[in-house]
């Protein structure tokens, strides 16, 4: 039996990936007034996923043995495409700018920006089509998230901008100037 060993170590490297953030996940500090499902909740979810799926992968690199179309085994190394790399490196770049997004435009706008650059980078739809998925999507996520499950999401910058802009108008409306009473 030919075992895959590139696959055999990949999978024992996200193993090793997925309790390192699950173990993260579980530092997360827990506030007092948290209801049920806190900060940690996703974040152990997907170390869970990611750990059951490695151990998926590094069972079938042990027991899987390829069969070519004459019956006999197929050799287990692939051709090498370098567009499937591509693909993935450009999706794990749309990831890295939702991270680095989220805290500064907000929830809303970064899952929205998530969502929309996924179905472009995929493709097939038109720019009407990703904009309304992206919005209802991002709509539906935070009312997930926020209503639903009950857990902040970052807000961004437009709660600061919002009071500047309320209080810019309140400061005009107190310049303004008081015409006196007609006599």
């Amino acid at each position: 039996m030919a075992i895959a060993k590139k696959d055999v170590l990949l999978g024992v490297a996200l193993i090793v990936l997925a309790v390192i953030y699950w173990l993260g996940a579980d530092a997360l500090p827990r506030s007092i007034l948290g209801g049920g499902i806190g900060a940690d909740a996703l974040p152990k979810m997907l170390g869970i996923a990611l750990g059951i799926l490695s151990f998926i992968l590094l069972l079938q690199s042990v027991f899987a043995r390829p069969v070519a179309a004459d019956g006999e085994d197929a050799p287990q190394e692939q051709a090498f495409d370098h567009r499937t790399h591509l693909r993935a490196c450009g999706m794990l770049c749309i990831g890295i700018g939702y991270v680095l997004l989220v805290e500064t435009i907000g929830y809303i706008p970064a899952i929205a920006y998530l969502l929309g650059a996924v179905a472009l980078f995929v493709g097939g739809a038109s720019w009407r089509r990703i904009i309304v998925f992206a919005v209802l999507g991002a709509i539906f996520f935070w009312t997930l998230f926020v209503v639903v499950l009950d857990i902040r999401q970052p807000k961004g910058f437009w709660p600061e901008l919002w009071k500047q802009v309320q209080a810019s108008q309140s400061q005009a409306t107190l310049l303004l100037p008081v015409s006196p009473p007609a006599a």
